[in-house]
């Protein structure tokens, strides 16, 4: 859902590259839970702060678009 958020904002021209916990976080969370052994408390904290994540992402591309909704007015 993360990435499919990004991709979303950046077709619509947006550059959205915040977020909490992005690909490398991600990517790293999973591989020390492999080696550590802890997979099934990696995979809640996965879901969760990618949950998190996708959901900020969301608000800030809204906020994006408001803002550039709003933009011609003030030209006016």
């Amino acid at each position: 859902m993360v990435s499919y958020v990004r991709a979303r904002s950046e077709g619509l021209s947006l550059q959205l590259r915040d977020g909490i916990f992005t690909r490398a976080e991600r990517v790293v969370l999973t591989g020390v839970m492999l080696i550590v052994g802890y997979v099934e408390i990696g995979l809640w904290i996965l879901a969760v702060l990618s949950l998190f994540t996708a959901v900020q992402r969301l608000w800030i591309a809204s906020a994006q678009l408001l803002r550039a909704d709003r933009e011609p007015e003030r030209r006016a």
